[in-house]
C-alpha cells in the first residue's frame, strides 16, 4: 500500500548582481550555507520509534487473543459437559465460564481495528459476537410470554443457517449470535433458568419436519451459537497470528508515518467507541442500552478488563516514545497524556455494578468518565498533531 510521504527540502536561491551599458559588472558574492541548515529538515513524526510501537502492539495483541481462545475453549467444554448431564451445579459453572470467556473478549477489543481490507469483515465479526442490547423474546419464552421466540416457533429449524439469517433480520435487538445471545441462554430474561430448561427428550416432529420440543430446541440452540462463537473467535485471533496474510505482517511492512498513525487513530476509536457505548450522555437513562450484559450483571468487570488492557498498552507506548524523542516540548506532552490516563483509571475504580438498582450512581460515574475520556482522547490527538500525522 503506497505511502504519501513529505519531505521539506531548502530551496538555494543565487543572486544575480544586474547592470546596464553604464555600469561594471560586480560579481555576486555566494550566500554561506552552513551544512547543518542545508540538510533536508526531518518530519516530526520521524522521531516516533513506530516499528517498536508496531512490534509491542503485535504482541500483546496475540498474547491477549491466546489467552482469550483458552477461555473459549473452557466455555465450550462446559457447554458439552452441561448439555451430556444437565444440572443446576454445571449451569452455574458454565455461567462462571461465560463471564471469564466474555471478559477475555472485551479485554482484547483494543486490538480490533481493522489493518488490511478485510477490515469489513472483521466489523461483521465484532457486531455478531458482541452484539447487544438483546430482545430476549426474539429467542425464547419470557415471563407473560410463553410461545414466543425462535424456540418456540415450530415453522422453522434451530440450525447454524437459522441463526445466521435470523440474526438483527428486522432489528438491531434481534440477536441470535454471539456471547450475549448466549449470556440470554444460560441466564434468562428474570435470571432464574433452571437446568431442568435443557433436559432433552423424544422429538416432537411437526408437519414441517422440525421438532418442536422446546427443551430439544434449546439444547442446539446453545449448542450451534456456541460453535459459532468458537469459529468467529478464531478468526479475529487469526488476524495477528505471525503469517504473510496476517494483519502483524501487514503492519510491519508499512512505512513509517502510516504505523504512527494506525497506532494513534486505534487508541483514539477504542476511547471514542467507549464513550458510545456506555458514557454517551443520551443514552444514561436508559439502562436497557447502557448495560452490556443485563442478564449477568457483568458491564462493568468487561469494562475494566478493556481499559486495563488500554492503559498498560498506552503506557508502553509513552515509555517507548519517551527514550525515542528527548525534545522537552514532546516529553510536556507525554506527561500530560500520562496524567490524563491516570485520571482516567481512578474514575474507573469509582464505577459501580451496573443494574436497576444503582443506576443512578452509575449515571454520576459515567458522566465524569465521557469528559475524562474526552479529555485523553483530545491529548492524544495534540501529541499526533504535534508529530504532524493527520489524525
Amino acid at each position: 500500500m503506497a505511502t504519501m510521504r513529505l519531505f521539506l527540502g531548502l530551496a538555494l536561491f543565487g543572486f544575480i548582481a544586474g547592470c546596464d551599458n553604464n555600469t561594471a559588472v560586480v560579481a555576486a558574492t555566494e550566500p554561506q550555507i552552513d551544512a547543518e541548515s542545508a540538510a533536508p529538515s526531518v518530519a516530526p513524526w520521524e522521531s516516533i520509534p513506530s516499528e517498536l510501537m508496531v512490534s509491542q502492539w503485535a504482541e500483546n495483541a496475540l498474547r491477549c487473543y491466546d489467552n482469550a481462545a483458552l477461555s473459549y475453549l473452557e466455555m465450550d467444554a462446559k457447554t458439552q459437559e452441561f448439555l451430556s448431564t444437565p444440572s443446576q451445579t454445571l449451569l452455574r459453572q458454565l455461567q462462571n465460564a461465560w463471564r471469564s470467556a466474555h471478559q477475555h473478549f472485551v479485554t482484547c477489543q483494543l486490538y480490533q481495528q481493522g489493518v488490511s481490507r478485510d477490515w469489513q469483515l472483521v466489523s461483521t465479526l465484532r457486531a455478531q459476537l458482541d452484539a447487544w442490547p438483546v430482545m430476549g423474546g426474539y429467542i425464547d419464552a419470557i415471563p407473560g410470554y410463553p410461545d414466543t421466540g425462535i424456540i418456540n416457533d415450530s415453522s422453522i429449524a434451530v440450525s447454524t443457517q437459522t441463526l445466521i439469517e435470523q440474526h438483527q433480520l428486522t432489528d438491531t435487538t434481534d440477536v441470535t449470535l454471539g456471547f450475549h445471545a448466549i449470556e440470554f441462554l444460560l441466564w434468562g430474561e428474570d435470571l432464574q433458568r433452571s437446568y431442568t430448561d435443557y433436559i432433552g427428550s423424544s422429538p416432537e416432529m411437526s408437519e414441517m419436519g422440525f421438532d418442536t420440543n422446546p427443551e430439544n430446541r434449546r439444547r442446539t440452540l446453545l449448542r450451534e451459537t456456541m460453535t459459532l462463537l468458537l469459529v468467529q473467535t478464531h478468526q479475529l485471533q487469526g488476524r495477528w497470528q505471525d503469517d504473510p496474510a496476517s494483519w502483524r505482517t501487514t503492519l510491519s511492512h508499512y512505512a513509517k508515518e502510516q504505523q504512527a498513525t494506525y497506532l494513534y487513530k486505534s487508541m483514539l476509536a477504542y476511547l471514542n467507541g467507549l464513550n458510545k457505548r456506555f458514557f454517551d450522555p443520551n443514552i444514561q437513562g436508559d439502562l436497557f442500552l447502557i448495560e452490556e450484559s443485563p442478564f449477568s450483571h457483568a458491564t462493568r468487570d468487561g469494562l475494566f478488563q478493556s481499559l486495563h488492557t488500554f492503559q498498560t498498552e498506552l503506557t508502553q507506548w509513552v515509555a517507548l516514545y519517551r527514550t525515542a524523542d528527548s525534545r522537552p516540548e514532546t516529553q510536556t506532552l507525554l506527561d500530560a497524556v500520562e496524567t490524563e490516563l491516570q485520571a482516567l483509571m481512578v474514575l474507573s475504580d469509582q464505577l459501580p455494578r451496573l443494574n436497576p438498582s444503582t443506576i443512578g450512581a452509575w449515571q454520576t460515574s459515567a458522566s465524569s468518565l465521557y469528559g475524562q475520556i474526552r479529555l485523553l482522547g483530545t491529548q492524544l490527538t495534540v501529541l499526533g498533531n504535534a508529530a504532524g500525522l493527520a489524525i
